[in-house]
């Protein structure tokens, strides 16, 4: 489905007629619609069995607890593909944590205190000197290194040198749990696409999403690349 923006200039994202509409730092473009196998991998189908779990769970949740739900997402706003501000549903928004914590064996105690999300910084991806993994350094403090919290940590596939920015796909390459005691850094992470190849040759980055356990949100994304 495309989203389109008539206000003075025209602005379109998504696929029409055959026609795919985005844009970049250089401004909006078009190209052919290309339409993409559907390998149903592992993870597509843990993703969508996650969502699909959190939409039978959210039946069975205390009206209570939907409101609490209902509220954050009332007072969290997000930015859709053209630069809107939208915002979603309460069972979006649950759908969205539940999902998230299914997946990576965490289980989600309720909708967060406070509205907004929590933050996210100082934190960089380096080649750690071996084939098969890479370090995750962090300093100052961190909101996810506590008792209860953790930090999601993805990586892009090997991308050509010339590439700056990069959305995704990502491919799931960790977790690091927060403790009483923080944790200390940097961690050091298996890298899952095989061998790592040298920074001068690909370019690749990681994306981070943490959980604050005092607040009960999640941070939006940081991307960040990864380094020699």
């Amino acid at each position: 489905m495309a989203l389109i923006k008539l206000s003075g200039a025209s602005i379109m994202s998504g696929s029409v007629n055959g026609m795919t509409y985005s844009r970049n730092r250089f401004g909006q473009y078009a190209r052919n619609r290309a339409v993409p196998v559907n390998p149903n991998s592992t993870n597509q189908v843990a993703v969508r069995s996650a969502f699909g779990g959190a939409a039978v769970i959210w039946k069975t949740l205390d009206q209570a607890v939907r409101d609490g739900w209902e509220a954050y997402a009332a007072g969290t706003p997000e930015v859709n593909a053209i630069g809107d501000v939208i915002y979603l549903t309460g069972l979006n928004m649950f759908a969205r944590y539940q999902s998230l914590f299914d997946r990576h064996g965490e289980v989600l105690t309720g909708p967060p205190l406070l509205p907004g999300k929590a933050t996210l910084s100082n934190l960089t991806a380096n080649i750690s000197g071996n084939d098969d993994d890479f370090e995750v350094a962090f300093s100052g403090a961190q909101d996810w290194n506590a008792d209860g919290g953790f930090l999601l940590v993805q990586i892009s596939r090997p991308l050509n040198k010339t590439i700056n920015f990069f959305k995704g796909p990502f491919r799931n390459a960790g977790k690091i749990d927060g403790a009483a005691t923080p944790v200390s850094s940097p961690q050091t992470l298996t890298y899952p696409w095989g061998a790592i190849q040298p920074t001068s040759d690909v370019r690749e980055f990681v994306r981070f999403v943490g959980y604050d356990p005092a607040t009960l949100r999640l941070t939006s994304p940081l991307i960040v690349q990864l380094n020699a």
